[in-house]
């Protein structure tokens, strides 16, 4: 299974590869522009999906089920109110 770090390692990578648009399908929140982020991974007692988003900033995040908020994520799996973006992203 891959780790928080790994994934945020990866995003910020594939933004320098020139295949496809990462930004195709961005989602902005509190100044920031999320990209989903399509890894499978396997949660323990998830009740409801879980969706993964990357700014270019940085900043990892999910959203649960139909919520419509961002909640920021940390490598240790905790979550927590998302801060605004301190930089434009893309």
């Amino acid at each position: 299974m891959l780790t928080l770090g790994e994934i945020r390692q990866m995003c910020a990578r594939r933004e320098t590869v020139p295949f496809g648009n990462p930004w195709e399908n961005a989602v902005t929140f509190k100044l920031h522009r999320f990209a989903p982020v399509n890894v499978a991974q396997r949660q323990a007692g998830a009740r409801e999906n879980v969706a993964l988003y990357y700014c270019g900033c940085g900043q990892l995040a999910v959203r649960h089920g139909d919520h419509h908020d961002f909640f920021a994520i940390e490598d240790d799996g905790s979550e927590h109110e998302l801060a605004e973006c301190e930089i434009v992203a893309n």
